[in-house]
């Protein structure tokens, strides 16, 4: 193995044990892991992806285990199930009261003050590389590309109106709190 190599391998298994670490504390968590990552998920879900296909696909697993998972969050009342009105036969799913309650026992919550650490110019050059990581393994394992507006090269704002933000995918405006949502139609610029 090259140095190289060596050097990616390490760093490759340093971003493992970052998530081990976070989830060595899970038998105290009211939600596994993947239910955690499912909540998450439908938190920021755009419009063409609050689905649970969207989420399979988002999460690496079969339609089935999506389902499960989706289920479970139901069940718990955390999630809510809603008939799409372009096909009958398939639903999408938002938080409930009691879901977005959920979301403030996150056990993310502390990786994301780990991160704050790191100040603004770390924070945003670790999110270049992360979203360059995703986009690689994402290439390399032939899935489906996720990100938010932003780093997406259909993203656009309007000129004379930076506050005003547009897809180029769609061809519709964006309002300003779907610029951070997961979208499934999402292009690396």
């Amino acid at each position: 193995m090259s140095e190289i190599d060596a050097d990616s391998a390490e760093l490759a298994e340093l971003l493992v044990h970052v998530g081990r670490v976070l989830r060595s504390d899970s038998s105290a968590s009211p939600l596994t892991a993947a239910q955690w990552t499912c909540l998450r998920f439908f938190s920021r879900a755009g419009k063409e992806a609050n689905t649970s296909s969207a989420f399979a696909d988002f999460h690496g697993t079969s339609r089935g285990t999506a389902s499960q998972i989706i289920k479970s969050l139901h069940d718990k009342g955390l999630l809510t199930k809603i008939r799409s009105k372009q096909d009958a036969r398939s639903h999408i799913f938002k938080l409930s009261t009691l879901g977005l309650k959920m979301l403030d026992q996150d056990p993310l919550q502390s990786l994301v003050s780990a991160v704050d650490y790191l100040g603004p110019k770390n924070r945003e050059q670790l999110q270049k590389l992360c979203y360059s990581l995703l986009e690689n393994v994402r290439q390399i394992r032939n899935k489906r590309p996720f990100g938010t507006c932003s780093h997406c090269t259909y993203y656009a704002t309007h000129s004379g109106s930076p506050e005003r933000s547009h897809c180029k995918f769609d061809q519709k405006d964006l309002a300003p709190e779907m610029v951070g949502n997961w979208c499934c139609d999402f292009s690396l610029s």
